[in-house]
C-alpha cells in the first residue's frame, strides 16, 4: 500500500517547458526594446521638428526686421529725392555755383498740341484698358 498522497491541484496545471521559457523572455525583451526604440525615435523626431520650427521663426523675425528697415530707408530716399528735385533747391544750387541760365535754342523747343479725342474713341480706349 502506498502511503503517498497526490496533490491533484498541482498535477492538473499545464507544465511549462523550462527551455521554452527562455525564448519567451527573449521575445518579451525584444518587444520591449522595439517599443522603447519607436518611442525614442518619435521623441527625437518631435524635438528635431520643434528645433527647426524655432530656427525658422527666428529667421522670419530677422527677415521681417530687415524688410522694415529697408522700407524705412526707401521712404527716406524718396523724400530726399523729392527734396533735391524741388525748384527751391535747384535755384539755390544755381545761385551757389553761379550758373548762367540762358534761353533755349528755337530748335530745342517743340510745341505739343493736345486735342480732345472724339467721345466714341475715348470710350473704346477705356473699354480696352479695362479688359
Amino acid at each position: 500500500m502506498s502511503v503517498h498522497i497526490r496533490n491533484l491541484k498541482k498535477d492538473r496545471g499545464v507544465r511549462k517547458n523550462k527551455s521554452g521559457n527562455l525564448s519567451a523572455v527573449f521575445v518579451t525583451i525584444a518587444r520591449l526594446l522595439f517599443i522603447s526604440g519607436v518611442i525614442f525615435f518619435v521623441v527625437n523626431l518631435r524635438v528635431s521638428i520643434n528645433e527647426k520650427a524655432e530656427s525658422l521663426n527666428r529667421d522670419a523675425a530677422r527677415i521681417k526686421k530687415k524688410i522694415h528697415t529697408l522700407n524705412r530707408e526707401i521712404e527716406h530716399l524718396k523724400i530726399q529725392r523729392e527734396m533735391l528735385s524741388s525748384w527751391p533747391h535747384i535755384k539755390r544750387k544755381i545761385n551757389e555755383f553761379n550758373l548762367p541760365l540762358r534761353s533755349p535754342d528755337p530748335s530745342q523747343v517743340r510745341s505739343l498740341a493736345l486735342t480732345e479725342a472724339p467721345r466714341e474713341k475715348r470710350q473704346q480706349a477705356l473699354n480696352v484698358s479695362q479688359r
